[in-house]
Protein backbone atom coordinates (compact mmCIF):
# COMPACT_ATOMS: atom_id res chain seq x y z
CA UNK A 1 0.00 0.00 0.00
CA UNK A 2 1.51 3.24 -0.68
CA UNK A 3 1.19 6.55 1.27
CA UNK A 4 -0.67 8.21 -0.67
CA UNK A 5 -3.63 6.10 -0.59
CA UNK A 6 -3.98 7.12 3.60
CA UNK A 7 -6.98 9.49 4.06
CA UNK A 8 -6.09 12.81 4.88
CA UNK A 9 -7.47 15.99 6.00
CA UNK A 10 -6.18 19.10 5.80
CA UNK A 11 -8.77 21.12 8.46
CA UNK A 12 -8.90 23.55 11.20
CA UNK A 13 -8.91 22.07 14.64
CA UNK A 14 -8.46 22.97 18.66
CA UNK A 15 -6.90 19.66 20.40
CA UNK A 16 -9.47 16.91 21.55
CA UNK A 17 -9.95 16.02 25.00
CA UNK A 18 -8.54 12.22 24.08
CA UNK A 19 -5.52 13.10 22.69
CA UNK A 20 -1.83 12.97 23.27
CA UNK A 21 0.74 15.50 22.18
CA UNK A 22 4.29 15.77 21.08
CA UNK A 23 6.70 18.36 19.89
CA UNK A 24 7.95 17.21 16.01
CA UNK A 25 11.26 17.30 16.58
CA UNK A 26 13.56 15.73 18.92
CA UNK A 27 15.61 18.59 19.69
CA UNK A 28 14.60 22.23 19.27
CA UNK A 29 17.91 23.63 19.60
CA UNK A 30 18.99 21.62 16.23
CA UNK A 31 16.25 23.17 14.49
CA UNK A 32 17.16 26.84 15.48
CA UNK A 33 20.93 26.40 14.36
CA UNK A 34 19.34 25.24 11.05
CA UNK A 35 17.37 28.76 11.07
CA UNK A 36 20.17 30.74 11.64
CA UNK A 37 22.36 28.59 9.03
CA UNK A 38 19.65 29.05 6.57
CA UNK A 39 19.62 32.82 6.90
CA UNK A 40 22.93 33.48 6.68
CA UNK A 41 23.75 31.13 4.12
CA UNK A 42 20.92 32.31 1.94
CA UNK A 43 21.38 36.69 2.73
CA UNK A 44 25.08 35.79 1.81
CA UNK A 45 24.20 34.03 -1.68
CA UNK A 46 21.41 36.96 -2.61
CA UNK A 47 24.21 39.28 -1.72
CA UNK A 48 26.42 37.97 -4.06
CA UNK A 49 24.35 36.51 -6.74
CA UNK A 50 22.84 39.89 -7.00
CA UNK A 51 26.10 41.66 -6.90
CA UNK A 52 26.76 40.43 -10.81
CA UNK A 53 25.96 42.66 -13.54
CA UNK A 54 22.92 40.84 -16.02
CA UNK A 55 22.36 44.05 -18.20
CA UNK A 56 24.78 42.84 -21.31
CA UNK A 57 24.10 38.73 -20.68
CA UNK A 58 21.82 37.04 -23.32
CA UNK A 59 18.09 37.12 -22.43
CA UNK A 60 18.21 33.38 -21.68
CA UNK A 61 21.05 34.03 -19.57
CA UNK A 62 19.00 36.73 -17.22
CA UNK A 63 15.81 35.14 -17.16
CA UNK A 64 17.32 31.51 -15.59
CA UNK A 65 19.68 34.40 -13.43
CA UNK A 66 16.71 36.29 -11.86
CA UNK A 67 14.75 32.52 -11.93
CA UNK A 68 18.03 31.66 -9.47
CA UNK A 69 17.26 34.56 -7.60
CA UNK A 70 13.76 33.73 -6.78
CA UNK A 71 14.73 30.20 -5.62
CA UNK A 72 17.41 31.48 -3.28
CA UNK A 73 14.57 33.87 -1.69
CA UNK A 74 11.85 30.96 -1.36
CA UNK A 75 14.68 29.33 0.09
CA UNK A 76 15.07 31.55 2.74
CA UNK A 77 11.46 32.03 3.59
CA UNK A 78 10.39 28.86 3.78
CA UNK A 79 13.22 27.76 5.83
CA UNK A 80 12.03 30.35 8.08
CA UNK A 81 8.77 29.22 7.97
CA UNK A 82 9.52 24.93 7.90
CA UNK A 83 12.03 26.06 11.22
CA UNK A 84 9.02 28.18 12.92
CA UNK A 85 6.50 25.08 12.42
CA UNK A 86 9.15 22.42 13.54
CA UNK A 87 9.41 24.67 16.67
CA UNK A 88 5.83 25.51 17.29
CA UNK A 89 3.81 22.98 15.87
CA UNK A 90 2.84 19.63 17.33
CA UNK A 91 1.98 15.93 16.54
CA UNK A 92 -1.06 14.86 18.00
CA UNK A 93 -2.67 11.67 18.68
CA UNK A 94 -6.15 11.63 18.60
CA UNK A 95 -8.65 8.38 19.21
CA UNK A 96 -12.22 8.96 18.59
CA UNK A 97 -14.61 6.91 16.85
CA UNK A 98 -12.52 3.98 16.32
CA UNK A 99 -10.09 5.87 14.50
CA UNK A 100 -6.15 6.61 15.03
CA UNK A 101 -5.80 10.15 13.77
CA UNK A 102 -2.10 11.63 13.47
CA UNK A 103 -2.37 15.39 12.68
CA UNK A 104 0.56 17.53 12.47
CA UNK A 105 -0.96 20.87 13.19
CA UNK A 106 0.39 24.82 14.16
CA UNK A 107 -1.91 26.47 16.02
CA UNK A 108 -5.26 24.48 15.31
CA UNK A 109 -3.84 24.45 11.33
CA UNK A 110 -3.00 21.23 9.77
CA UNK A 111 -2.92 17.73 8.36
CA UNK A 112 -5.13 14.90 9.66
CA UNK A 113 -4.09 11.30 9.10
CA UNK A 114 -6.80 8.42 9.38
CA UNK A 115 -6.34 5.07 10.73
CA UNK A 116 -9.09 2.49 11.25
CA UNK A 117 -7.33 1.49 14.61
CA UNK A 118 -8.30 -2.79 14.49
CA UNK A 119 -6.61 -2.43 10.99
CA UNK A 120 -3.20 -1.28 12.97
CA UNK A 121 -0.76 -4.08 13.14
CA UNK A 122 2.73 -4.58 14.98
CA UNK A 123 2.45 -1.45 17.13
CA UNK A 124 5.85 -0.97 19.14
CA UNK A 125 7.64 1.70 20.58
CA UNK A 126 11.49 2.31 19.84
CA UNK A 127 14.34 4.30 22.04
CA UNK A 128 15.26 5.83 18.70
CA UNK A 129 19.58 4.42 19.19
CA UNK A 130 18.72 1.00 17.24
CA UNK A 131 19.60 2.90 13.71
CA UNK A 132 20.68 6.28 12.55
CA UNK A 133 17.35 7.06 11.28
CA UNK A 134 15.69 5.85 14.69
CA UNK A 135 18.09 7.95 16.41
CA UNK A 136 16.94 11.44 14.02
CA UNK A 137 13.59 10.27 14.68
CA UNK A 138 14.45 10.11 18.76
CA UNK A 139 12.41 7.85 20.50
CA UNK A 140 8.94 6.88 18.74
CA UNK A 141 6.26 4.56 18.27
CA UNK A 142 6.09 2.53 15.06
CA UNK A 143 3.09 0.35 13.70
CA UNK A 144 2.29 -1.34 10.41
CA UNK A 145 -1.59 -0.31 8.44
CA UNK A 146 -2.11 -2.28 5.44
CA UNK A 147 1.30 -3.39 4.66
CA UNK A 148 2.61 0.51 5.15
CA UNK A 149 5.29 1.25 8.18
CA UNK A 150 4.09 3.98 10.27
CA UNK A 151 6.20 6.19 12.58
CA UNK A 152 5.04 8.73 14.92
CA UNK A 153 5.12 10.91 17.92
CA UNK A 154 8.97 12.16 18.95
CA UNK A 155 10.72 12.21 22.44
CA UNK A 156 7.77 9.13 23.35
CA UNK A 157 8.72 7.59 26.99
CA UNK A 158 7.78 3.72 27.19
CA UNK A 159 4.71 4.60 29.24
CA UNK A 160 3.17 6.96 26.89
CA UNK A 161 3.69 4.01 24.24
CA UNK A 162 1.89 1.72 26.05
CA UNK A 163 -0.55 4.35 27.26
CA UNK A 164 -1.29 4.74 23.34
CA UNK A 165 -1.24 1.38 22.47
CA UNK A 166 -3.66 0.66 24.91
CA UNK A 167 -6.16 3.63 23.74
CA UNK A 168 -5.95 1.90 19.86
CA UNK A 169 -7.15 -1.29 21.13
CA UNK A 170 -10.08 0.26 23.44
CA UNK A 171 -10.92 2.28 19.80
CA UNK A 172 -10.32 -0.70 18.30
CA UNK A 173 -12.97 -3.10 20.16
CA UNK A 174 -15.24 -0.49 21.75
CA UNK A 175 -15.88 2.01 19.13
CA UNK A 176 -17.34 0.98 15.63
CA UNK A 177 -15.78 3.41 12.74
CA UNK A 178 -18.17 6.43 12.24
CA UNK A 179 -19.97 5.42 8.85
CA UNK A 180 -19.39 8.57 7.27
CA UNK A 181 -16.11 8.98 7.57
CA UNK A 182 -15.10 4.65 7.01
CA UNK A 183 -17.01 5.68 3.64
CA UNK A 184 -14.87 8.32 2.65
CA UNK A 185 -11.82 6.06 3.66
CA UNK A 186 -12.52 3.26 2.25
CA UNK A 187 -13.36 4.86 -0.89
CA UNK A 188 -9.96 6.95 -0.86
CA UNK A 189 -7.90 3.89 -0.46
CA UNK A 190 -9.52 1.93 -3.00
CA UNK A 191 -9.40 4.77 -5.69
CA UNK A 192 -5.80 4.90 -5.11
CA UNK A 193 -4.72 1.30 -4.78
CA UNK A 194 -6.59 0.37 -7.67
CA UNK A 195 -4.82 3.50 -9.45
CA UNK A 196 -1.39 2.09 -8.74
CA UNK A 197 -2.49 -1.44 -9.37
CA UNK A 198 -3.64 -0.66 -13.03
CA UNK A 199 -0.29 1.64 -13.20
CA UNK A 200 2.09 -1.71 -13.37
CA UNK A 201 0.05 -3.39 -16.81
CA UNK A 202 -0.36 0.45 -18.62
CA UNK A 203 3.13 1.23 -18.17
CA UNK A 204 3.70 -2.52 -19.52
CA UNK A 205 1.83 -2.69 -22.55
CA UNK A 206 1.90 0.97 -23.09
CA UNK A 207 6.27 0.97 -23.86
CA UNK A 208 8.03 4.27 -24.96
CA UNK A 209 8.49 3.50 -28.34
CA UNK A 210 11.04 5.56 -31.15
CA UNK A 211 7.73 7.05 -32.52
CA UNK A 212 6.20 7.97 -29.21
CA UNK A 213 5.55 11.77 -29.25
CA UNK A 214 7.96 13.10 -26.57
CA UNK A 215 10.97 11.00 -28.83
CA UNK A 216 9.58 12.73 -32.21
CA UNK A 217 9.84 15.89 -30.16
CA UNK A 218 13.43 15.48 -28.64
CA UNK A 219 14.51 14.54 -32.13
CA UNK A 220 13.05 17.65 -33.68
CA UNK A 221 14.12 19.83 -31.31
CA UNK A 222 17.71 18.65 -31.41
CA UNK A 223 17.64 19.45 -34.80
CA UNK A 224 17.38 23.08 -34.37
CA UNK A 225 21.26 23.45 -33.54
CA UNK A 226 21.80 21.76 -36.89
CA UNK A 227 19.96 24.36 -38.61
CA UNK A 228 21.68 26.93 -36.60
CA UNK A 229 25.21 25.85 -37.66
CA UNK A 230 24.79 25.46 -41.36
CA UNK A 231 22.22 28.26 -42.35
CA UNK A 232 22.57 30.80 -39.23
CA UNK A 233 26.39 30.31 -38.90
CA UNK A 234 25.77 29.54 -35.36
CA UNK A 235 29.26 29.50 -33.16
CA UNK A 236 30.46 27.11 -30.64
CA UNK A 237 29.22 29.95 -28.25
CA UNK A 238 25.63 29.88 -29.07
CA UNK A 239 25.52 26.14 -29.33
CA UNK A 240 26.74 25.61 -25.29
CA UNK A 241 24.59 28.15 -24.21
CA UNK A 242 21.42 26.60 -25.76
CA UNK A 243 22.31 23.29 -24.88
CA UNK A 244 23.43 24.57 -20.96
CA UNK A 245 19.87 26.21 -20.93
CA UNK A 246 18.13 23.16 -21.27
CA UNK A 247 19.25 22.12 -17.75
CA UNK A 248 16.97 24.44 -16.46
CA UNK A 249 14.22 23.55 -18.38
CA UNK A 250 14.71 20.07 -17.30
CA UNK A 251 14.77 21.39 -13.59
CA UNK A 252 12.18 23.82 -13.88
CA UNK A 253 9.50 20.48 -15.39
CA UNK A 254 11.53 18.46 -11.90
CA UNK A 255 9.88 21.22 -9.87
CA UNK A 256 6.30 20.54 -11.65
CA UNK A 257 7.03 16.71 -11.09
CA UNK A 258 7.59 17.17 -7.51
CA UNK A 259 4.76 19.12 -6.85
CA UNK A 260 2.42 16.44 -8.75
CA UNK A 261 4.17 14.07 -6.63
CA UNK A 262 3.73 15.71 -3.13
CA UNK A 263 2.62 19.48 -3.08
CA UNK A 264 3.32 19.60 0.88
CA UNK A 265 6.71 18.60 0.87
CA UNK A 266 7.81 20.41 -2.62
CA UNK A 267 6.90 23.08 -0.75
CA UNK A 268 10.11 22.79 1.01
CA UNK A 269 11.94 20.70 -1.00
CA UNK A 270 11.55 22.83 -3.84
CA UNK A 271 13.33 25.94 -3.07
CA UNK A 272 16.08 23.75 -1.47
CA UNK A 273 16.26 22.22 -5.36
CA UNK A 274 16.11 25.41 -6.86
CA UNK A 275 19.14 26.62 -4.81
CA UNK A 276 21.03 23.62 -5.11
CA UNK A 277 20.40 23.14 -8.50
CA UNK A 278 21.28 27.24 -9.64
CA UNK A 279 24.53 26.37 -8.38
CA UNK A 280 25.10 23.33 -10.21
CA UNK A 281 24.23 25.08 -13.31
CA UNK A 282 26.27 28.22 -12.31
CA UNK A 283 29.44 25.89 -11.70
CA UNK A 284 28.89 24.52 -14.98
CA UNK A 285 28.75 27.84 -16.18
CA UNK A 286 31.99 28.97 -15.11
CA UNK A 287 33.55 25.49 -16.58
CA UNK A 288 31.81 26.45 -19.76
CA UNK A 289 33.63 30.02 -19.48
CA UNK A 290 36.83 28.92 -18.00
CA UNK A 291 37.49 26.29 -20.50
CA UNK A 292 35.16 26.23 -23.64
CA UNK A 293 35.15 29.71 -24.30
CA UNK A 294 38.72 30.87 -22.98
CA UNK A 295 38.82 33.13 -26.38
CA UNK A 296 37.49 36.56 -25.99
CA UNK A 297 35.72 36.77 -29.09
CA UNK A 298 34.31 33.74 -28.02
CA UNK A 299 33.43 34.82 -24.33
CA UNK A 300 32.10 37.65 -26.12
CA UNK A 301 29.35 35.88 -28.09
CA UNK A 302 28.65 34.33 -25.54
CA UNK A 303 27.33 36.73 -23.11
CA UNK A 304 26.27 39.12 -26.01
CA UNK A 305 25.20 37.57 -28.58
CA UNK A 306 21.13 37.42 -29.43
CA UNK A 307 18.14 39.68 -28.55
CA UNK A 308 14.76 38.77 -26.86
CA UNK A 309 13.69 37.62 -30.60
CA UNK A 310 16.70 35.84 -31.86
CA UNK A 311 16.95 31.94 -33.35
CA UNK A 312 18.22 30.85 -30.30
CA UNK A 313 16.12 32.15 -28.12
CA UNK A 314 13.08 30.71 -29.67
CA UNK A 315 15.20 27.66 -29.79
CA UNK A 316 15.52 27.94 -26.01
CA UNK A 317 11.73 28.18 -26.30
CA UNK A 318 11.32 24.79 -28.68
CA UNK A 319 13.27 23.08 -25.56
CA UNK A 320 10.41 23.97 -23.30
CA UNK A 321 7.99 22.58 -25.83
CA UNK A 322 9.88 19.46 -26.16
CA UNK A 323 9.95 18.74 -22.56
CA UNK A 324 6.80 19.85 -21.90
CA UNK A 325 5.37 16.79 -24.43
CA UNK A 326 7.43 14.61 -22.30
CA UNK A 327 5.82 15.96 -19.10
CA UNK A 328 2.00 15.49 -19.81
CA UNK A 329 2.67 12.63 -22.50
CA UNK A 330 4.60 10.49 -19.88
CA UNK A 331 4.63 11.66 -16.02
CA UNK A 332 0.87 12.87 -16.15
CA UNK A 333 -0.45 10.70 -19.22
CA UNK A 334 1.56 7.31 -18.06
CA UNK A 335 0.70 8.10 -14.75
CA UNK A 336 4.48 8.11 -13.66
CA UNK A 337 3.96 10.49 -10.40
CA UNK A 338 1.80 8.06 -8.35
CA UNK A 339 4.22 5.99 -5.77
CA UNK A 340 6.89 7.76 -6.52
CA UNK A 341 9.24 9.32 -3.79
CA UNK A 342 9.76 13.42 -3.68
CA UNK A 343 13.82 12.82 -2.76
CA UNK A 344 14.04 10.22 -5.83
CA UNK A 345 12.60 12.78 -8.31
CA UNK A 346 15.04 15.16 -6.99
CA UNK A 347 17.63 13.29 -8.00
CA UNK A 348 16.67 12.59 -11.24
CA UNK A 349 17.03 15.90 -12.70
CA UNK A 350 20.83 15.46 -11.63
CA UNK A 351 21.00 11.58 -13.25
CA UNK A 352 19.49 13.12 -16.96
CA UNK A 353 22.03 15.95 -17.25
CA UNK A 354 25.64 14.65 -15.77
CA UNK A 355 26.26 12.67 -18.78
CA UNK A 356 24.92 14.87 -21.37
CA UNK A 357 27.09 17.49 -20.02
CA UNK A 358 30.28 16.17 -19.29
CA UNK A 359 29.76 15.27 -23.07
CA UNK A 360 29.27 19.16 -24.05
CA UNK A 361 32.29 20.27 -22.74
CA UNK A 362 34.78 17.59 -23.89
CA UNK A 363 32.92 18.07 -27.61
CA UNK A 364 33.29 22.02 -26.44
CA UNK A 365 36.87 21.77 -26.04
CA UNK A 366 37.73 20.17 -29.06
CA UNK A 367 35.26 22.14 -31.08
CA UNK A 368 37.94 25.37 -29.67
CA UNK A 369 40.68 23.63 -30.32
CA UNK A 370 40.77 23.12 -34.12
CA UNK A 371 40.41 26.02 -36.98
CA UNK A 372 37.29 24.57 -38.81
CA UNK A 373 34.60 23.88 -35.69
CA UNK A 374 32.03 23.14 -38.05
CA UNK A 375 32.66 18.86 -38.36
CA UNK A 376 33.01 18.90 -34.51
CA UNK A 377 30.12 21.18 -34.32
CA UNK A 378 28.07 18.39 -35.75
CA UNK A 379 29.84 15.71 -34.45
CA UNK A 380 29.28 17.80 -30.84
CA UNK A 381 25.37 18.29 -31.74
CA UNK A 382 25.05 14.32 -32.51
CA UNK A 383 26.75 13.09 -29.61
CA UNK A 384 24.40 15.40 -27.61
CA UNK A 385 20.98 14.21 -29.19
CA UNK A 386 22.23 10.10 -29.04
CA UNK A 387 23.52 10.99 -25.17
CA UNK A 388 19.85 12.71 -24.43
CA UNK A 389 17.90 10.21 -26.23
CA UNK A 390 19.23 7.42 -24.38
CA UNK A 391 18.56 8.80 -21.12
CA UNK A 392 15.26 9.97 -22.10
CA UNK A 393 14.33 6.03 -23.41
CA UNK A 394 16.02 4.74 -20.07
CA UNK A 395 14.42 6.97 -17.35
CA UNK A 396 10.97 5.91 -19.15
CA UNK A 397 12.25 2.48 -19.37
CA UNK A 398 12.67 2.26 -15.34
CA UNK A 399 9.08 3.42 -14.72
CA UNK A 400 8.23 0.43 -16.94
CA UNK A 401 9.49 -2.11 -14.96
CA UNK A 402 9.27 -0.86 -11.34
CA UNK A 403 5.51 0.30 -12.59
Amino acid sequence: MSSKALFQQFSLSWPADNSSSFSLVPSKFAIIFLIFFISVFSVGALATVSSIETQSVHLIVQLLYYFWLVGIFSFLVMGWLFGIALLLGKERLIFSSGYLIVRKDLFGIGLSTYFVADLITDFAWSAGNSTPSDARLGSHISFRYQQEAITCGTNVTAEEAEQTQQKIQHQALNQAPSTDLLVKTKAHEKTTKDIIAAQKPHHQTVSLSRRSPSVLALILVNVLPIIGVLLLDWTIAEVILLYWSESAVIGIFNLFKMWLIDPWASLIAAPFFTLHYGGFMAGHLLLVYGFVLPDEGLAKDFWESGNAVSPLTLSFLALFVSHGVSFFANFIGRIEYLDRDIREQMGKAYGRILIMQCSLLLGGVLAGAFDSALPILLLLILLKTLTDLRAHLLEHRTDLNSG
